[in-house]
C-alpha cells in the first residue's frame, strides 16, 4: 500500500505541478499590454522558474513512477540520472526567487530607490547560479549515461557531486530565508495601514507559501546532509557498495 501511494500519488503531484507551469508559460506568453515595471519583472520572473521547473517535475514524475527508490522498473542507473537532474533545477529557481524578493523588498523599503530587472542588475550572478546548479546537473547526468563505469567504479565523483549540491541547497535556502525575513517588514507595515479584506488575503496566501517554501528548503537542506554522511559512510568507514 506504501509503495502504491509513494508510485501514484507522488507522481501525480508532479505532472500536476508541471501542467500548472505550463499554463502559467502560456498564460505569460499571451499577454500582450507592457504593463508597470513591476508587472513586467513579476511575469519574467514567473516565465523562468516555470520554464526550469517544469520538464524537470515531468522526469521526477516518471522517475518516482518508475521505480525510483525501489523496487526498480528501469535501469537503476537511468533513474538516478533523472532524479538528478531535478535538484539542481529546484536550486535555481530557488535563487532566482530570493533574488527577485530582494528587490520587492528594498523597492519598498528604500526611498527613490530604482526598480531595475533582476536579469540585468544581477546577470553574473544569475548565469554563474545556473552553470552551478542546472549546468552541474547536465554535466552529471553526461557522466553517467557515456562514462557510466568511471562513475560506478569512482563513487567519490558522486559524493563530490552530492556535497556539491548540499552546499548549493544550503545558501539558497538561508539566502531565500533571508530575503524573506526583509519582504516581512513591509508587509507588516502595509497590513498595519489595514487594507481591504482581498489584500489582506492576498499577503496571507503569499506569506503561507513563503513559509512553505522556507521549511521545504530547510527540510531538502538536512536531507542532503544526511545524504551526504550516509555516502561517505558506506564508502570509506563499512566500505559498503553502494547501488548505481
Amino acid at each position: 500500500e506504501w509503495l502504491f501511494a509513494i508510485r501514484t500519488f507522488l507522481p501525480f503531484l508532479a505532472f500536476w505541478t508541471a501542467l500548472e507551469a505550463g499554463e502559467e508559460i502560456r498564460r505569460v506568453r499571451s499577454i500582450r499590454y507592457p504593463g508597470t515595471g513591476a508587472e513586467r519583472e513579476s511575469r519574467t520572473v514567473s516565465f523562468v522558474v516555470c520554464m526550469v521547473e517544469a520538464p524537470a517535475l515531468m522526469i521526477f514524475g516518471c522517475c518516482v513512477a518508475a521505480g525510483l527508490y525501489g523496487p526498480y522498473q528501469a535501469p537503476v542507473w537511468l533513474l538516478n540520472v533523472g532524479y538528478g537532474v531535478c535538484h539542481g533545477c529546484g536550486i535555481f529557481s530557488t535563487f532566482v526567487i530570493a533574488l527577485h524578493l530582494r528587490e520587492e523588498s528594498r523597492v519598498t523599503r528604500v526611498f527613490g530607490y530604482e526598480r531595475r530587472s533582476i536579469f540585468e542588475k544581477y546577470r553574473l550572478i544569475i548565469r554563474a547560479a545556473f552553470l552551478l546548479t542546472v549546468g552541474a546537473d547536465v554535466a552529471m547526468a553526461f557522466l553517467a549515461i557515456f562514462v557510466y563505469h568511471l562513475m560506478h567504479r569512482y563513487k567519490v565523483i558522486m559524493l563530490l557531486f552530492l556535497v556539491h549540491l548540499a552546499i548549493m541547497q544550503i545558501i539558497g535556502a538561508l539566502y531565500f530565508i533571508c530575503q524573506a525575513r526583509a519582504l516581512w517588514g513591509p508587509l507588516s507595515d502595509y497590513l498595519n495601514q489595514r487594507p481591504n479584506l482581498e489584500a489582506r488575503r492576498k499577503i496571507g496566501r503569499l506569506v503561507f507559501w513563503i513559509t512553505a517554501s522556507a521549511t521545504l528548503m530547510l527540510w531538502l537542506s538536512l536531507a542532503f546532509v544526511i545524504a551526504v554522511y550516509s555516502m561517505i559512510y558506506a564508502i570509506f568507514i563499512s566500505k559498503g557498495s553502494l547501488v548505481f
